[in-house]
């Protein structure tokens, strides 16, 4: 069951390759075998390093079940926000007879792979390589901005002057290298490949500047601006999934407290109803056994307070969960009151109202990191993780709106309950509370809009 989602992928990426060999097959001007060896070494590269991720986290299952768990969580964002996208665009290009760009459509995602693949593989503590990644991207940035300077001043230099700039270009050069030493040390193989050879670029363009063959140096220099600029873009693209990954086990790490809060909370409104019903079975009369049950049920709810506190401490206060943040609020404070009034011997709809409020807001954080973690459909649906596209926090989105959906649909069933009733029986508290629900309900997706629209 657990690698289900697994064989789908790699089924539909097998079938990509047969589909793209068929379409060079099918061309009316005659096979091209260059092409076609071209297209078959790269849909094979592509397989065997979603083969490699199967594989390890089969073998970390046991001893390393967190990272095994990451293996599985990679080859889905992998698909899901770089791949669905560029697997439709594939499937267009094919329908045009346009194999190659079908090709380079998967042929970007493979160094992506490599580069996250050899940090699982490698040891040491994925949290701090990631840091480390991160900080390595502003000083990648800096060499950008550097080596434009470089061109810019061997551009305009006098003759006189060639040398300081050759100085300067080997400076960087080294500094170029030194990046690429920490990238390959953290376990980043292409963003470092390709700052190497940028380093190599500008290390020839200093000799071809000191050699004065002014073309051969600006050309150089080029190159190396190129090579730069493209181990910035793996190594953004690289943090952009890792940065995913994190939030995707922080989201199950909010969901497995979640589910233990949905069943204990569960658990007590049932006790709570059975009390009240065994209350009127007696006339109203809170009978010694009916008592005890409910003191049961009081303590219960008190003690779930502090797991209601932990769901609110592992969501925290980041923009990232703001649809949470309200609703694991708006749960604990029904909880509260569900124990006020179990503690004061309360146990109909004084109790179960704010326990069933509580447990609508909390499903609905669970709906939404449900949708998270469901497997992608075989027919190239990224909506399991937010879609494709390299935001910050991308991933979240969709859960948000998911939860917020149903809260909405909460608030339209109060709404209309409190109409069905005579306007003199509707309390000014609880139309003041469905406003303010609105409300919030309306700024919320409002912030969820702008930030789509970023």
């Amino acid at each position: 069951m657990k690698s289900r989602w697994i064989s789908r992928l790699l089924s539909l990426l097998m079938a990509f390759a047969i589909a793209t060999v068929i379409v060079c097959w099918s061309r009316a001007d005659g096979v091209d075998p260059e092409a076609t060896a071209r297209q078959s070494a790269i849909v094979n590269d592509f397989n065997d390093l979603c083969s490699k991720l199967e594989r390890l986290s089969a073998s970390l299952a046991e001893s390393e079940p967190e990272k095994a768990e990451l293996c599985r969580d990679v080859l889905k964002t992998i698909r899901t926000r770089m791949i669905s996208d560029r697997m439709k665009a594939a499937a267009e290009d094919m329908r045009a007879n346009r194999s190659n760009n079908a090709l380079t459509d998967v042929q970007e995602a493979i160094p992506l792979l490599i580069e996250i693949l050899a940090m699982l593989e490698g040891g040491g503590d994925f949290t701090k390589r990631l840091s480390a990644l991160r900080g390595i991207i502003p000083r990648i940035e800096e060499l950008l901005a550097r080596m434009k300077n470089l061109m810019t001043a061997y551009e305009r230099t006098t003759p006189d002057a060639v040398e300081s700039v050759a100085r300067d270009q080997r400076t960087l050069s080294a500094d170029t290298a030194r990046i690429a030493t920490d990238c390959e040390d953290n376990s980043f193989p292409d963003t470092a490949a390709k700052l190497k050879d940028s380093s190599a670029k500008m290390s020839a363009a200093s000799e071809a500047m000191l050699g004065r063959h002014t073309d051969d140096a600006k050309s150089r220099q080029a190159e190396a601006l190129e090579s730069l600029k493209a181990a910035l873009d793996s190594a953004r693209k690289t943090a952009g999934v890792l940065d995913a990954l994190q939030k995707m086990k922080r989201a199950r790490e909010i969901k497995k407290e979640l589910e233990a809060v949905i069943a204990a909370q569960k658990a007590i409104l049932e006790t709570t109803k059975a009390v009240s019903t065994g209350v009127e079975a007696e006339g109203g009369r809170l009978t010694r056994a009916l008592r005890l049950r409910l003191d049961s049920a009081a303590t219960e709810q008190g003690k779930l307070l502090v797991q209601y506190s932990a769901v609110e401490k592992a969501v925290g206060d980041d923009d990232d969960y703001g649809v949470f943040i309200y609703l694991i609020g708006r749960a604990s404070a029904n909880a509260k009151r569900a124990s006020v009034a179990l503690t004061s011997e309360k146990c109909g709809a004084e109790a179960q109202e704010p326990q069933e409020e509580a447990l609508k807001a909390l499903q609905a954080m669970l709906a939404g990191l449900d949708e998270l973690s469901r497997e992608p459909q075989e027919d190239g649906d990224a909506s399991g993780a937010g879609g494709s596209g390299g935001k910050k926090g991308a991933i979240l989105p969709l859960a948000q709106v998911v939860a917020l959906k149903m809260e909405q649909e909460d608030i339209a069933d109060r709404t209309a309950r409190l109409l069905d009733r005579e306007p003199a029986k509707v309390s000014r508290e609880e139309l003041s509370d469905v406003a303010q629900r609105q409300r919030t309900c309306a700024d919320l997706f409002k912030k969820l809009v702008e930030e789509a629209a970023k």
